[in-house]
């Protein structure tokens, strides 16, 4: 998940894509993220979907819980949740 998301910034930024919403957007899709064998990857995507993401940014980002980043990261979480098209979330 980390190569593919230091590769999707560099991509954003070769590209003039909006770096700050790239990462958002990445961070949000990482709370999806939950493969076979990444416990970490598994424990805070289990979160998000039992707690919620605010409470999943909370614990695992230290992001305030009440912040203008967790709900930029909780709208971008319902868009990729909804299979919204990442080139329609960030522009």
């Amino acid at each position: 998940c980390g190569d593919s998301f230091t590769a999707a910034i560099v991509w954003a930024y070769l590209e003039g894509t909006d770096l700050r919403n790239t990462a958002l957007a990445g961070l949000a899709a990482g709370l999806h993220f939950a493969p076979a064998g990444g416990d970490a990857s598994i424990e805070g995507a289990t979160d998000a979907k039992e707690n919620g993401v605010f409470h999943a940014l909370s614990t695992y980002c230290g992001i305030a819980e009440d912040s203008a980043i967790a709900k930029k990261v909780k709208e971008y979480y319902d868009k990729i949740a909804a299979k919204t098209p990442i080139s329609e979330i960030v522009k």
